[in-house]
């Protein structure tokens, strides 16, 4: 029989992957990430970001934060600043 894996197995396995598209990008030469896009991240990674996002506002029920996405959005934003050739 074939065994399910759960959301908390899973999670892993979509940072990983993306992760991996990303080095992948890089090697090619690409950009790790599509700036102009809606989507800029890989969508294993976009999608374990946004389960990671929701673990942790739930995790209290506060919002600190809107989400990690946003994090990352403004981290970037902040390396581009120092060094515009970032992406």
């Amino acid at each position: 029989m074939a065994k399910y894996k759960t959301e908390k197995e899973i999670l892993p396995i979509k940072l990983c992957k993306g992760l991996v598209e990303i080095c992948d990008r890089i090697n090619r030469g690409e950009p790790a990430y599509l700036v102009n896009d809606s989507q800029p991240f890989p969508q294993p990674l976009h999608e374990a970001f946004e389960q990671l996002s929701i673990k942790w506002i739930l995790r209290n029920g506060k919002m600190r934060h809107a989400s990690i996405l946003n994090l990352v959005e403004k981290a970037r934003h902040s390396v581009e600043t120092v060094e515009p050739d970032f992406c």
